[in-house]
């Protein structure tokens, strides 16, 4: 972030939201878990949520929290009815355990739902269906907005009996407020459609009559869209009078996030700069007097303090980086920042699981939404252990075993820690992976384990200092097709494009079409376009027309091309940013060749069969992304020592991703610290 650091902790000083105060400004909003297939609260997300709240979160939003059954989704959390209410009572209780405040979202997804999955009507201001589900909804007739406005008001009243302290209510993200209130989904010609006023309508008389339902003490906020990024939507000077209308209806915060499910803008992956839409929550913030929240890619504390200091927001929202850290908020009262286990945006374990119908759960925090699953270790008998190769399946391992007592010495034979994580924080969208190595850094450190880089592990090492475990992360190797002249003088392999190793030309092709080959093509692409800096430059002076900065600041001046024998590129990456991925490439001008089988590769470029006939892609640089293969040759020289107890791990033992890498180090620590529990 651009701004200056402010030295104070505004960010732990408290506020008031109507009479509830929260002890400090750390919110975790609200997040579709997958975890309730009834819709009650499970004790899987109390353990989830109980886990954030006794560390110290000053806020947490559960939800949303379905209020009837025409807009909802599967193993969604539910307020519907009154038989609800008791397991909803027995979390709220669990939570005010702690000195955290629990608020309940209040939502309707409108078009977006999928209740039609459980045989039920799709309701929407008109009959115009989604992106995201392709279900043409039913135009709500007056008395269906009576029905819906009612539940809203009874789903608040449950949240009440049920001991939340507070209720949100969505009107974000392209759900059924936001659909009333844009032009661009509501084509009403009755009192519901046509004006601002008239579109306004609905989300007035929600807050309104839930208001009168909970009476005008219990806080009631909204969560707002700052700009829905819908092409033909609500104007961007628009959400100002919005915002100033909901503290108009009596809300007593307005909770400001980005845009639409829909929009092809990214909204929370790493290609939006941190805290990117804090032009969204200052302009709400000027004009209003209510506590304003802002959400999106806010993850360090430093950039928190500053936003409000600067004005930007009251109160911060961390929902991923309190996935992957829930002691965030204790580490900051103890000034231990440094400790704060990153998100990196990947959205591996979160937003993808969502999609694919799991579980939530965290990259770099394999204990998330397990956590009443954690294990007690009692006494162990400490040992002596190397852990061979320091990517971050042996870095996960080498922590959790200094934790619990063990000496741990780590091997590396380059001159940096991080591994391949190091590759792929080259690519647009991933600088946060780099937080991860800073963390996994500072915790080396901290826990005094004995780095040795630029050390290459073998027998004299291993005779010469008796350990008693040895831990094999030596990760992978490129895989080298069988490919004549795979490997010659203009052919590299795509890990050392990444990490800067080795040049690129002007023209070049790209062999393999999945994350890595991805991730390749947007580095290069990139790489020549106008960084931000000069981008801003020539705007502000005018250098040049518009539409040649923006050619500029978008288009790669090279020629790339990347084939690949599937017919669908990046089958390996999430599907929350796949189309964010594809899309800028494309926007680049990257060239996409599918289908195409490479036959052989010379120094000019590359030859393949595509649709049955051979074609020549010129090329002065071949790059090589064909996947990976284990790099395990010292198991075979373990596994003629009897004396010796070691374990494979990562990529070592099985090419995979980050959160595979990052479990199977944690995992393997948490055995081997079994193992070495003092039986008594």
């Amino acid at each position: 972030m651009s701004f200056y650091l402010t030295k104070s902790q505004l960010l732990l000083t408290p506020i008031f939201i109507n009479r509830c105060q929260l002890k400090n400004r750390i919110s975790m909003p609200a997040l579709h878990l997958n975890m309730t297939p009834d819709g009650n609260i499970t004790q899987q997300v109390t353990d989830f949520y109980y886990e954030r709240a006794k560390n110290k979160t000053g806020l947490i939003i559960v939800g949303g929290c379905a209020i009837d059954d025409t807009g909802a989704g599967p193993l969604m959390i539910s307020l519907e009815d009154d038989s609800k209410i008791e397991s909803h009572r027995s979390f709220c209780e669990k939570i005010h355990k702690t000195e955290t405040k629990v608020f309940a979202q209040l939502y309707h997804a409108g078009r977006y739902s999928h209740s039609f999955l459980f045989g039920k009507r799709v309701l929407a201001p008109s009959p115009i269906p989604s992106r995201l589900t392709g279900v043409m909804p039913e135009e709500m007739t007056e008395k269906d907005i009576e029905m819906v406005i009612n539940a809203y008001a009874q789903a608040a009243n449950r949240a009440k009996k049920a001991g939340y302290d507070g209720v949100e209510i969505i009107a974000s993200a392209g759900y059924l407020i936001c659909q009333f209130l844009s032009p661009l989904t509501n084509k009403r010609t009755d009192r519901f459609g046509g004006s601002f006023e008239n579109r306004f309508r609905f989300a007035r008389m929600v807050i309104e009559n839930t208001r009168s339902a909970v009476g005008k003490d219990f806080p009631l906020i909204i969560r707002m869209s700052g700009y829905d990024f819908m092409p033909g939507s609500s104007g961007f000077q628009d959400m100002v009078e919005i915002a100033k209308l909901y503290e108009e209806c009596g809300v007593d915060a307005i909770n400001v996030t980005g845009g639409w499910h829909e929009s092809q803008v990214p909204q929370i992956t790493g290609h939006l700069p941190p805290a990117g839409f804090r032009f969204l929550s200052k302009m709400v913030k000027d004009n209003v007097k209510i506590p304003v929240f802002l959400s999106n890619r806010i993850n360090e504390i430093d950039d928190a303090e500053s936003l409000i200091a600067h004005g930007y927001a009251d109160i911060i929202n961390f929902g991923r980086q309190l996935i992957a850290d829930p002691e965030m908020p204790v580490k900051v009262y103890h000034k231990r920042q440094s400790e704060i286990r990153p998100c990196i945006a990947c959205n591996q374990e979160c937003l993808d699981n969502v999609f694919n119908g799991l579980p939530v759960g965290c990259t770099v925090n394999p204990l998330a939404g397990n956590e009443g699953q954690k294990e007690k270790t009692g006494e162990i008998d400490p040992k002596n252990i190397a852990v061979i190769g320091a990517g971050v399946a042996g870095l996960e391992c080498a922590i959790n075993l200094s934790k619990a007592g063990h000496t741990v010495t780590i091997y590396e034979e380059n001159g940096y820690i991080g591994g391949q994580l190091i590759d792929a924080s080259a690519a647009p969208g991933k600088d946060d992976y780099r937080r991860l190595v800073k963390y996994y850094q500072y915790m080396i450190e901290k826990l005094s384990i004995n780095l040795l880089l630029n050390k290459r592990f073998d027998l004299d090492e291993l005779d010469r200092n008796h350990y008693d475990f040895i831990i094999l992360a030596t990760g992978s190797v490129q895989f080298i097709p069988d490919i004549p002249y795979a490997i010659n003088e203009n052919s590299v392999l795509a890990r050392f494009v990444l990490t800067k190793r080795r040049p690129y030309g002007n023209e070049v092709v790209i062999v393999g079409g999945n994350g890595v080959g991805l991730d390749t093509a947007h580095f290069i692409a990139s790489s020549d376009t106008l960084p931000p800096e000069m981008t801003k430059f020539l705007i502000e002076y005018e250098a040049l027309p518009l539409e040649e900065i923006k050619r500029l600041a978008t288009q790669t001046t090279r020629k790339i091309t990347i084939l690949d024998m599937d017919e669908k590129f990046g089958r390996d990456v999430g599907k929350s940013t796949r189309w964010i991925i594809l899309s800028s490439l494309k926007r680049l001008g990257v060239k996409f060749v599918p289908k195409a089988k490479v036959v052989r590769i010379d120094k000019e470029g590359v030859y393949a069969e595509v649709d049955g006939k051979e074609e020549f892609f010129p090329a002065h640089t071949v790059v090589l992304a064909m996947g990976a293969k284990p790099n395990n040759k010292l198991e075979n020289i373990l596994k003629g020592r009897d004396d010796i107890r070691y374990f494979v791990i990562g990529d070592a033992r099985r090419p995979s991703n980050i959160t595979n890498a990052i479990k199977d180090g944690h995992n393997t620590a948490t055995e081997i610290n079994r193992l070495c529990e003092v039986r008594k």
